[in-house]
Order: structure tokens, then C-alpha cells, then sequence
């Protein structure tokens, strides 16, 4: 039996991992001098393959954008029809298309609009809140991710390049704390943002207590109630605003809904969405080079035909049964380690739970060094996610990947045992 510290079988698995991908290494030290990170040359599926050829179960999905598969021929198929009928031709004729199928989806989207990334979606969402509202306050969650410039996820709540709103800071699942919040300054905060689950922020599911209370007291307050369903739109196929029957007065979208090429989206109530109607004198211009091109509109459309309602429902399932069977392989090992999320999008959480609606986990030294070997383990058994854990399947995935996935953390737990 191994008697080295976790430290020390951390830096054993690291060493492990750069001696193993070598042209990763070497491609990574053009730009950075930390650990590498794999670089892949190609994707078939739920498959990745590495420049150090060697082939990986992808549960990681990009991050959720990747639903579809790397080579779903229907969106191949469409992004080569539309490069042979020109790149950049301004407003096309797919732009209504992708818009309908989005407004049918999404119950609390009158009118949509089409940016770039989720994160620019967000910030035209809160833009738009603070224009139609007249007031400057943001009221955002702790831990919280809305994209690059919008972060609330270290330990001084707001990331030094975030956007310079005047924001208030709540506590995600703590109903009576944001109920109090948002009462002490409800005449000036324009919007309210959330993620009705957290996303790459930890996979905490929203209490519909908690989303319930957001959306009481900022009708009550005449602010606006703003959902980021960037990733949380693929659980169901209303959102989960419409499993929550829960309807914002905004919803942003990004990720996967492009088909896998760049892409957001931010729409909701007629009357604020309004505000960028070039019909109405006075309206604000809401300008992008590329924000309807027609390589994401028409990879949209085309992942649109693919993602039906039938497909998401069988994966969501598939997600489910993943999470359940890893949540029973760490209980019958450890108490260390417990896995949160709703269907097809999950995070493994290697720290104390307090709770069952818990975001202020008790993380160590020790956590996340934990955290790190379980991610370098199971790249060694060929399955790439998230470094942090985050999990978002792809509809190629089947059971036996599941059972893939399960067999190789159960190995783990027998391998690391002594660290659980």
C-alpha cells in the first residue's frame, strides 16, 4: 500500500500527464508556462483524439456546447451548404428561422435578439433592464458565473475585470437574505440575475422557495427578474423556468442553441425588448458584425432538427442515471466527495456538504488538491470533464459510456482510498 501524502501523488500524476502528451506540452509552452493543458486535433461523436494520439470519452461537451457530437453530419452538412452560398451577407433569410424555433421554446421570450456568446447576451440583458428601468443597481449571487466580465465566484465576491455595475451581492438559495436585499434597496436595482441552477459555478439546483421569493419581490420592487439559462436551457425543453413555471422578465441563451458555433441570445417581454425596435422613434441600436452571421444561424437551425423534444428528454434521463450511480459509488466510499446537478449537466464536489441546497462549502488545501488528482486519474482512463468537475453530456453518448464512466470512478475510489 502507497504511503505517499496526497501532495505527493498529485505531483507524481502531474508529472504523469506531461511525460504522457508531449506535443501538448510542446504546444502549450508557445503561450503559457503552467501546467498544459491537452491539446486535441479531432472529435468524432462523444470522442476527442489528442496531438499525443490518445483518444478520450468526452463528458465535458465544451462546456455544453458541444450537445450535439463533434461530427453531427446534419450541422456539417449545414454550415458546408451555407460557406458554398457566401460568409458575410448582413441580414439573411435564416435569422427568422433560428428566432421562431427560440420563441416557441421559451415561454417568457416575446422577442429575441442574437449576440455573440452568452456573456454578451447578459450584458445587453442588464443593459437593457438598466435603460427600461431608469436605475443602476444589479443585484447578482455569490457564487454566480455569467461570463467572463460578470464573475462572482472568488473570494471577493466580484472579479477585478468584471463590468463596473453597482452591484449588490446575495447569497444564492437564501431566500430571507434576498428577500431582505432586495426590500432595503428595491426602489434602485434595475435587475435581478441568476441562474435557476448554478452552472459552471457548482451545479447547485435552485430551490423554487428561493427563485420563487426573487420573482415575488421584484414585482413588488418593479425590478427586473433576469434568468441566465445559457446552460440550464438544455434540462428541459422550456427551460427551467418552465419546469419552475417560473416566468423572468428576460432570459439569456448561448452555448449549444448556435449549433455549436459562437452564439447568443437575450429576449423577453414585448415592451422591454421594445427598446431596440428600429421601427419606434427613439429605440437604441443594438449593433454586431457578426451577430447574425450565417454560419451560427444556420448551424443553429440545423442543431435545432436535432435537439428535439424526444432527444433532450432521453438525455436529460441519461444524465440522471449517471448522476445517480456515481452519487452511490462516492457514498459507499467516502463522505468527502458528493455530486449535485439536474439531468445531463452535473459537478462531483470534493469538500464537506452542509446541505442539500448548500453553495458555502467547506473547501481545503487537501479538497482541492483531491479535486485535481481526480481530474489527471481520470484522464488517464481516457475520460476528459471539466477540471473542476464539471460534467455536460452529448446526445452520442450511450449507456455503455455511462458504464464506462461509473467503472472508472469506482476504480479510482479502490485506487485513492486512502485520501477518501
Amino acid at each position: 500500500m502507497s504511503t505517499s501524502t496526497l501532495s505527493e501523488e498529485l505531483q507524481i500524476a502531474q508529472g504523469r500527464f506531461v511525460e504522457n502528451n508531449p506535443l501538448s506540452l510542446k504546444q502549450f509552452k508557445e503561450s503559457a508556462t503552467f501546467l498544459p493543458a491537452i491539446a486535441f486535433k479531432s472529435g468524432q461523436g462523444c470522442h476527442l483524439t489528442s496531438v499525443d494520439g490518445h483518444g478520450y470519452l468526452d463528458i465535458l461537451g465544451e462546456y455544453s456546447a458541444g450537445i450535439y457530437g463533434h461530427s453531427n453530419p446534419k450541422i456539417i452538412a449545414a454550415i458546408k451548404e451555407t460557406i458554398d452560398n457566401g460568409i458575410n451577407i448582413s441580414h439573411n433569410s435564416l435569422e427568422p428561422i433560428l428566432a421562431k424555433h427560440i420563441v416557441g421554446r421559451f415561454k417568457s421570450i416575446e422577442l429575441v435578439r442574437f449576440t455573440n456568446s452568452g456573456t454578451e447576451a447578459n450584458l445587453m440583458a442588464i443593459a437593457a433592464a438598466i435603460t427600461f428601468t431608469g436605475r443602476k443597481k444589479v443585484m447578482v449571487f455569490c457564487p454566480g458565473y455569467h461570463g467572463g466580465v460578470l464573475s462572482f465566484r472568488g473570494k471577493n465576491k466580484s472579479s477585478p475585470i468584471n463590468v463596473p455595475h453597482e452591484y449588490i451581492f446575495g447569497k444564492y438559495n437564501d431566500v430571507e437574505g434576498s428577500r431582505e436585499l432586495i426590500r432595503e434597496n428595491g426602489k434602485d436595482i434595475a435587475a435581478v440575475v441568476l441562474e435557476p441552477m448554478l452552472g459552471s459555478a457548482g451545479a447547485i439546483p435552485g430551490s423554487k422557495a428561493f427563485i420563487s421569493t426573487l420573482r415575488d419581490e421584484t414585482n413588488k420592487a418593479g425590478a427586473l427578474l433576469i434568468f441566465d439559462e445559457v446552460i440550464t436551457s438544455r434540462l428541459a425543453w422550456g427551460g427551467l423556468q418552465g419546469e419552475l413555471n417560473i416566468m423572468p422578465d428576460m432570459t439569456t441563451l448561448g452555448k449549444y442553441l448556435g449549433g455549436g458555433m459562437t452564439f447568443g441570445a437575450f429576449g423577453g417581454r414585448k415592451d422591454i425588448m421594445n427598446l431596440f425596435n428600429p421601427t419606434i422613434s427613439g429605440s437604441h441600436t443594438h449593433s454586431g458584425t457578426f451577430n447574425n452571421n450565417v454560419v451560427s444561424m444556420s448551424a443553429g437551425i440545423a442543431g435545432a432538427s436535432v435537439l428535439t423534444k424526444d432527444v433532450l428528454r432521453q438525455l436529460n434521463e441519461l444524465g440522471d442515471q449517471l448522476r445517480t450511480r456515481l452519487d452511490q459509488t462516492f457514498k459507499n466510499k467516502t463522505n468527502k466527495i458528493w455530486i449535485s446537478g439536474i439531468g445531463s449537466v452535473m459537478v462531483p464536489h470534493f469538500s464537506k456538504k452542509l446541505n442539500e441546497l448548500t453553495t458555502q462549502e467547506i473547501v481545503t488545501v487537501e479538497d482541492e488538491q483531491l479535486r485535481d488528482l481526480f481530474f489527471l486519474d481520470m484522464l488517464e482512463e481516457r475520460i476528459y470533464m471539466g477540471k473542476q468537475g464539471f460534467i455536460a453530456l452529448m446526445i452520442p453518448m450511450t449507456e455503455d459510456d455511462v458504464d464506462r464512466v461509473v467503472k472508472a470512478v469506482e476504480k479510482w475510489t479502490d485506487r485513492r482510498k486512502m485520501f477518501l
